[in-house]
């Protein structure tokens, strides 16, 4: 079967026998850079996106995205765009609901104890 995973991930058999993968560093894609954030050599070896969000998000995303891997893949454009669409709705949407939620269940605590 097919595996999807970054390009930079390797495959060996061992002598033992046993297969072993390594590199999983980019295992998630990269978050996109925002216009405004600063330049920052290697991001996207480290500001990923987490699992639970590339899980729940409504399009599969590429690991490969906004990389230097993406080169040559005819759908480079569409995977970037994924990503920072992605990017996007957990900064604009998902955090500020979470706020939200945040703020009205420690309301509710606060004024339920009086």
């Amino acid at each position: 079967g097919l595996i999807y995973a970054p390009g930079d991930i390797e495959g060996h058999l061992g002598t033992d026998g046993r297969f072993y993968v390594l590199d999983f560093a980019r295992t998630f894609p990269p978050e996109a850079k925002l216009p405004d954030d600063p330049p920052e050599k290697g991001r996207v070896l480290y500001k990923l996106l987490r699992p639970e969000l590339c899980i729940k998000y409504h399009e599969p995303l590429s690991s490969d995205a906004l990389t230097g891997w993406s080169t040559r893949d005819p759908q480079r454009v569409v995977h970037n765009r994924e990503v920072a669409e992605c990017t996007t709705y957990l900064l604009s949407i998902l955090i500020p609901e979470f706020v939200t939620t945040l703020k009205e269940s420690t309301l509710a605590k606060v004024e339920g104890s009086f």
